[in-house]
């Protein structure tokens, strides 16, 4: 997954949760991965606030994320010692370990900005589900800018 500049450098990865705090869409994720009874993946996981969260409920949860200082901010949460933390971007991802759970939130989606890197990660997410397993994601039109309009999804704001 390729990531914007800005999340590479730790004083704006420290930032990110301020911007983006827990939401109905943090809960929708978090109840899909509680109800599947793991284990998880959180493919994009950011700061880990999600995947923390999830661990703490007793699953078994893996982080993947290819920003080292978003990695950074999530290992030092609270909980981050129940989590397995990878550096990487979802295309490339090679586990031998199978998930019941793979989800990938829109902040993530969208940074896949070609369709080979969209179909590769799709592949890497279908390699790592469970035959019973489900995979969610959700996509944001990066068109729209969201993040540059105090979050406001309408393209005509």
């Amino acid at each position: 997954m390729p990531t914007e500049d800005v999340f590479e450098g730790k004083f704006f990865a420290s930032l990110y949760d301020c911007l983006n705090p827990w939401s109905v869409s943090d809960e929708f994720y978090f109840n899909r991965a509680i109800e599947s009874g793991g284990p998880v993946l959180d493919l994009g996981c950011g700061t880990g606030m999600l995947a923390c969260s999830i661990a703490s409920r007793g699953l078994s949860a893996v982080g993947i994320d290819p920003a080292a200082a978003m990695l950074h901010v999530a290992r030092s949460r609270e909980g981050a010692d129940k989590v397995s933390w990878i550096q990487s971007d979802g295309q490339s991802l090679q586990l031998a370990q199978r998930f019941k759970f793979i989800y990938m939130t829109g902040h993530a989606f969208q940074a896949l900005l070609t369709d080979d890197h969209a179909v590769a990660l799709l592949r890497a997410a279908a390699h790592h589900l469970n035959p019973d397993g489900r995979f969610v994601f959700e996509t944001r039109n990066p068109a729209a800018r969201a993040c540059c309009r105090g979050h406001r999804n309408t393209l005509n704001a």
